[in-house]
């Protein structure tokens, strides 16, 4: 079975730990529209989550990775679609 959808790379703040990559994935995992988010093995600060674009947006995802994070700025940044 192959995956057909969309999908979008963030560059997420570097040093989370694995307990708060989980914290995120599992939130992503209960938004409506996302089938699918997980931390890179190689490089840990990017972040691919697939989604069906019909049900959620971009932006949205990026709000709810946000919300794990204290920053002055931008704590995410959407560097692939």
């Amino acid at each position: 079975m192959s995956y057909r959808g969309t999908a979008v790379v963030l560059d997420v703040r570097n040093g989370l730990s694995p307990e708060k990559q989980n914290e995120i994935v599992a939130s992503l995992g209960l938004e409506d529209g996302t089938n699918d988010a997980k931390f890179s093995q190689y490089v840990t600060r990017l972040m691919l989550v697939r989604y069906d674009q019909k049900v959620v947006s971009v932006q949205t995802i990026k709000t709810v990775v946000d919300r794990y994070f204290i920053a002055d700025g931008p704590a995410t940044c959407l560097i692939g679609l």
